[in-house]
């Protein structure tokens, strides 16, 4: 059983390692929603180190790609750093 949790848990941690990529990938083509995700991941540390910084970054970049929730996101970062 341990080991079927293992291997369950080390397939995400792989899928999340390439949705990141794709996300990054994405993201630098100025892909708004892209950026939003991405924004995502480091505010809530998906597949990345938690990083306020790089979060705000990414919301800031899709929000001036007017991405309607990156304003919102974009807010909630600042007050936190």
């Amino acid at each position: 059983m341990k080991i079927g949790i293992m291997a369950d848990t080390h397939d995400n941690m792989v899928n999340m390692e390439k949705a990141i990529d794709w996300l990054n990938n994405a993201a630098h083509l100025w892909d708004k929603d892209a950026q939003y995700w991405l924004g995502m991941a480091y505010l809530k540390g998906y597949g990345v180190g938690k990083d306020l910084i790089q979060a705000y970054k990414w919301f800031n970049l899709a929000a001036s790609s007017a991405h309607e929730d990156a304003h919102m996101m974009l807010a909630a970062v600042a007050v936190q750093i």
